[in-house]
């Protein structure tokens, strides 16, 4: 799968509420971590026991592919 902005994620994501966030909390239902994510955010997922999906596995949580 190609790579998207986070835009795309967004767009898609509306009725479930999704949002870019500064940070991290228990509060996180998932984390969708790219390539270039940030190791402080990949260690508060795992803190928090947040799940951590790729940019191919959100759309398959929205029932996209």
């Amino acid at each position: 799968m190609p790579k998207r902005p986070f835009g795309c994620f967004a767009r898609e994501g509306a009725a479930f509420e999704v949002a870019r966030a500064a940070n991290l909390s228990k509060n996180t239902d998932y984390l969708v971590a790219g390539s270039k994510s940030g190791s402080v955010k990949m260690r508060a997922a795992e803190k928090h026991g947040t799940p951590i999906l790729d940019e191919n596995a959100f759309p398959r949580l929205l029932g996209k592919r």
